[in-house]
């Protein structure tokens, strides 16, 4: 089953607009990789310019994704973005292609925490190195999707 057509059947995702994040500080014709929770360096820092001011209707979108909540950021790694979010009460690492939004694959990693400790879901980033994805999850499994 298609990826997005799953996530868009279950009524409790809610609408983020992740190409937004994508447009405004990301240039897909010259992409640096993001490969981990706040970057390169783990410093949250990046070497990629942004613009000196902003479209007054903001950053041009250029694609939406539905997801469910979670806590962590976005692994970059060439073409590719990498993020955990939850279906149900499991926690999925799930990977979308940069340039068109759509989704590429998904892989369910373990339960995730359903009590409103400061919300539910997932906490983590994945971490991309060497082609490979590597996750942790909420409940301190570590794994390779």
């Amino acid at each position: 089953m298609d990826i997005m057509l799953w996530i868009k059947e279950h009524p409790t995702m809610r609408r983020l607009s992740f190409g937004i994040i994508f447009a405004a500080v990301f240039s897909l014709s010259a992409l640096a990789d993001w490969p981990q929770y706040r970057g390169p360096n783990s410093d949250g820092t990046s070497a990629e310019k942004m613009l000196p001011s902003w479209p007054s209707d903001g950053p041009r979108v250029l694609w939406k994704l539905d997801a469910r909540e979670a806590f962590g950021s976005f692994a970059i790694q060439g073409e590719k973005a990498y993020f955990i979010s939850m279906t149900n009460e499991s926690e999925v690492c799930y990977a979308i292609d940069l340039g068109t939004g759509k989704g590429l694959w998904a892989a369910i990693l373990d339960d995730t925490i359903m009590k409103s400790s400061g919300g539910i879901g997932p906490r983590s980033t994945p971490v991309a190195e060497g082609g490979r994805i590597y996750t942790y999850g909420t409940y301190l499994k570590a794994g390779v999707p």
